[in-house]
């Protein structure tokens, strides 16, 4: 959700957003996430819960990243 609101947020002020919590539309939600623009012009967004890291890179359609993160999830082994 927040990969499609630093989009949307392009998509409206015409550059990438200085901070994910300027592109979120409730920025005190989200406090686990990484952001940054990269030197070719695109963005990642990264958060890590326990043990695992799931990172997001701009030049990756967010279908298919929604559908690799969901089957990583349901595939994790059990502890």
């Amino acid at each position: 959700m927040a990969a499609a609101q630093v989009f949307q947020y392009r998509e409206t002020h015409g550059a990438w957003p200085g901070t994910l919590e300027e592109a979120l539309r409730d920025p005190g939600t989200v406090t686990d996430l990484d952001y940054r623009v990269r030197p070719d012009g695109s963005f990642e967004v990264s958060g890590t819960r326990g043990e695992q890291t799931v990172v997001y890179h701009s030049t990756e359609p967010l279908r298919d990243f929604a559908a690799a993160a969901r089957t990583a999830i349901e595939t994790r082994p059990e502890r």
